[in-house]
Formats: structure tokens, C-alpha cells, sequence
């Protein structure tokens, strides 16, 4: 995990549904992150990816197990419009049954 190209969203209160799908109690809130990665020491161009974790509600998560993540994205300006698209589906309790969550979660 690279925390300087490290961007999170605020995090999201889990919906009942979502809670369902997850089977556990202690995660409370998704949170959503995009990574970005240098493509070459050096030359400041970078690849981007979307990661959706499970949190406590003081934001304390597990970097190790991602619930979802995307494959690599070129432009960051693509990566933070997915990031607000899965930030719709987890306000809408809905991100359980989003197409591309099943990827790791």
C-alpha cells in the first residue's frame, strides 16, 4: 500500500442490506480509497486503483483485505468519478450487489 498516492473518500455508513451480505457485526462503515502507484521511479506518472474496505467507525481498517478493488487505472480524473460512483452505491445500501464488488468480496 502506498499512503503518499493514498486518497480516501469520508467514510460511509454501512445499510442494512450491505450488513447482510457482509455476515459480520464489526465492520460499520466502507470505506473507499484510490492508490495511486509510480509507473517509474521517477518520471511522476502514475497508475491508479479503487479499493473499498471494511472499517470500525473510527475508520480503523484492515489495508491487507480489501473488499473490493479495481484493476488499474491510468487517469486519476477516471479513478476519483468510480470512487464517487461506489460512494452512491454504498450511501444507497446497495454496493453488496454492485456488479464489479464480487471481485473480492
Amino acid at each position: 500500500m502506498n499512503y503518499q498516492e493514498f486518497y480516501q473518500k469520508p467514510l460511509v455508513q454501512i445499510g442494512h442490506k450491505d450488513a447482510q451480505a457482509l455476515l459480520s457485526e464489526e465492520e460499520s462503515h466502507w470505506l473507499i480509497a484510490v492508490e495511486g502507484t509510480e509507473v517509474e521511479k521517477g518520471n511522476k506518472r502514475y497508475h491508479w486503483k479503487l479499493f473499498v474496505f471494511t472499517a470500525n467507525k473510527d475508520g480503523t481498517f484492515d489495508y491487507s483485505s480489501p473488499y473490493f478493488s479495481t484493476p488499474q487505472i491510468s487517469c486519476i480524473h477516471d479513478a476519483f468519478r468510480m470512487a464517487t460512483e461506489l460512494e452512491c452505491q454504498c450511501k444507497s445500501d446497495n454496493f453488496s450487489s454492485y456488479p464489479l464488488a464480487t471481485q473480492i468480496g
